[in-house]
């Protein structure tokens, strides 16, 4: 066994760099939703200057999954000092691990640096509620999970702690891109009772002839909700179970339903594309393709070539499946699909996603 304070080798670092581009699940639902959360917002705080960030910063595997604590840090407490210390430790850590070659005291500070990150994590896993849930659930007391969310009564705060709630249990349970059996079950559990919950505040918000701003925030939030269920139940591979696809499946339509009622072309878009890739699990493959095709003409209405590219780029990963077995696309989809990205936003979060899934997928 290795001893674990032995000073790592370039061939462990190699390791590392390989295992880490490996776990491909970005944070789409956190991130691409752009209704709650904002990668902009996140950018910003974690590279300390608005008008300087880009989609330089999106570099391999800046949001995947070993990311969430510093990122959920940055977003619920930016001015904490942990959280600054957080960052600087992070992005120490990406600078080196970026190299293509270290020397004997670069690969020691990486191996202190990963120490005190894992250290100052351990302390920030668990937001309280999400704590308190947790435990909750695994003792079969799902009612009294959910009273410690929705206990305030306050929608804007329920809601808040739902979304949390749901993207810790995500996060935090994961090993490696997957989410086990016993984290997918906890997930399940308590995204039956959130849409239950959003359901019911959606409808009395929506027969209201006139909203305040917070209760817009409140609906745009419950179809955060609605987007990161239906993205976090689904394994990036492997199959969902038959229970948690259904509830995936049920919290897309309702995800995209409410951003028409919201009138946000864009997040419609998104959800629309989410629709389309659950109903291909769900072994829909003409419906996917349908849904994928009109999303692409609305897209091209709107002018979105984010979404235009997203959607072609979809598409082509399903006909390929169905008549090779195989999830790559053809060169020239490739090609026009990069086209597409030539012209979007240099800071558009999705366009940079999609760039970085085309780049270190095996597609």
């Amino acid at each position: 066994m290795k001893d674990e304070n032995s000073i790592p080798t370039e061939a462990d670092l190699q390791e590392q760099a390989s295992r880490r581009k490996q776990l491909r699940t970005l944070i789409l639902g956190t991130l691409t939703a752009t209704g709650a959360f904002h990668l902009d917002g996140w950018q910003a705080q974690a590279h300390g200057n608005r008008s300087s960030h880009s989609t330089a910063a999106l570099r391999s595997d800046l949001f995947m999954p070993q990311d969430y604590v510093t990122f959920r840090q940055q977003i619920t407490a930016p001015n904490a000092a942990e959280t600054a210390t957080l960052s600087q430790i992070t992005h120490r850590i990406k600078d080196l691990q970026f190299q293509s070659t270290l020397s004997l005291s670069e690969r020691t500070d990486l191996d202190t640096l990963q120490k005190q990150l894992d250290s100052l994590e351990e302390k920030r896993r668990l937001r309280e509620t999400s704590g308190i849930t947790l435990d909750l659930i695994r003792q079969g007391d799902i009612d009294g999970a959910v009273a410690a969310i929705e206990g305030t009564g306050d929608p804007e705060r329920v809601t808040y702690e739902y979304l949390w709630v749901i993207t810790d249990l995500a996060y935090l349970g994961r090993k490696g891109n997957q989410l086990t059996a016993e984290n997918q079950n906890e997930l399940h559990a308590i995204s039956q009772r959130g849409i239950r919950y959003a359901d019911s505040i959606r409808d009395i918000l929506l027969k209201q002839k006139e909203r305040s701003a917070t209760e817009t925030v409140v609906l745009t939030r419950i179809a955060e909700i609605y987007h990161n269920i239906a993205s976090y139940l689904v394994p990036d591979i492997g199959q969902p179970s038959p229970a948690a696809l259904a509830v995936a499946f049920d919290a897309a339509q309702k995800g995209k339903n409410l951003r028409a009622d919201l009138g946000q072309p864009t997040e419609m878009l998104i959800a629309e594309w989410t629709v389309a890739r659950l109903e291909a699990l769900r072994g829909n493959e003409a419906v996917s393709e349908r849904l994928h095709k009109e999303a692409i003409t609305r897209a091209e209405r709107l002018g979105d070539v984010v979404q235009v590219a997203w959607n072609k780029y979809s598409l082509a990963r399903l006909n390929r499946k169905k008549s090779t077995g195989e999830n790559s696309i053809p060169a020239p989809v490739r090609e026009e699909i990069d086209r597409l990205l030539s012209v979007a936003s240099p800071d558009d979060p999705s366009a940079a996603l999609l760039r970085l899934e085309m780049k270190h997928s095996d597609y």
